[in-house]
């Protein structure tokens, strides 16, 4: 499968000493098979860092031989409240690295984005409980 990865610069070979911490999934690199999503997390990139251009990476990736090599794979089909609580303690600024080599499912756009800051602004330090989780799931979805 072709998977899409947008930045500012052009990426040949990843290296995870210049990834971030606090995304969704953790520290990584992040592709897509969605050319939209690449072309608007490349603009992202490029405002941010205030400078190089908007591009697009190409990488074969196969999933099947990622999984027969032994890598430890988390999928998220859609939004749940696993994926929620997930996304939330990677986004902690003192999050811990969770176990998994790659993780599948969908990230938080900037309509996401907006409901789960309104989503922590209302439930403070309970945000992680699943009744509440449960409650954010239901405004995503």
């Amino acid at each position: 499968m072709k998977l899409l990865h947008g930045s500012n610069v052009d990426v040949v070979h990843p290296d995870l000493m210049e990834c971030h911490d606090g995304n969704d999934f953790g520290k990584g690199f992040y592709l897509t098979d969605n050319p939209l999503r690449a072309v608007l997390m490349a603009k992202r990139k490029k405002l941010l860092r205030h400078k190089g251009g908007i591009i697009v990476s190409k990488f074969s990736f196969s999933l099947k031989d990622a999984e027969k090599s032994g890598l430890k794979i988390l999928r998220f089909k859609n939004f749940t409240v696993e994926w929620a609580r997930f996304i939330l303690q990677n986004r902690c600024p003192d999050a811990a690295a969770h176990e998994y080599d790659i993780v599948i499912g969908p990230v938080a756009d900037s309509t996401v984005d907006s409901i789960i800051e309104e989503y922590k602004a209302q439930y403070g330090a309970a945000y992680l409980d699943d009744k509440n989780l449960t409650n954010l799931i239901d405004r995503i979805s």
